[in-house]
């Protein structure tokens, strides 16, 4: 059976797995109201407006705002309480200034802990010294793509097949 993690773990370890290359940050978001007033331009695209910190804006389906960003490269910063209306007022500032013909109320705010890598890029492969053990992590805000690009990997490698992309997601060790 697999090891547990323990608190006897090697720094930057846990379950086996090395976190060199890894990072946690923590990142904050909104959500509107249902019925939001934006262009409409809004419901078929996704913005990624690349200043530092970055902001990302979508839609739903029931014409709710998704928007966050203000990441810090301090995994536990999330959990200040204090910050939570700070980070929400800075990004309601950042659409405002974007987006100037926004109309909506802000009903939910939140903070968490993403995972992204020293090269943007997952992590994917067999744990070292666990045999028939994968990990996949380090996806920051691009699950989708690295979890289609993961499935191939870790398909190629219970086959037995060697994928020629493997080596860019390799596990740092």
């Amino acid at each position: 059976s697999a090891p547990r993690p323990t608190r006897g773990n090697a720094p930057g370890e846990e379950c086996g797995v090395s976190a060199r290359g890894h990072r946690l940050d923590a990142t904050w978001a909104i959500a509107t109201a249902a019925k939001a007033s934006y262009p409409a331009w809004l419901d078929t695209t996704v913005v990624w407006e690349a200043s530092e910190p970055y902001l990302y804006l979508r839609t739903t389906a029931d014409r709710r705002l998704v928007a966050g960003g203000e990441d810090e490269a301090r995994e536990l910063r999330h959990r200040d309480r204090r910050l939570l209306g700070r980070k929400a007022r800075a990004i309601n500032q950042k659409l405002g200034t974007l987006i100037p013909d926004l109309h909506y109320r802000i009903q939910y705010r939140w903070a968490g802990t993403f995972g992204g890598s020293d090269t943007g890029l997952p992590m994917i492969g067999a744990v070292p010294g666990m045999a028939g053990c994968y990990a996949v992590m380090g996806f920051g805000g691009n699950g989708i793509v690295n979890a289609s690009i993961a499935s191939e990997l870790i398909v190629a490698a219970l086959e037995g097949r060697r994928d020629p992309d493997a080596r860019l997601y390799r596990l740092s060790s």
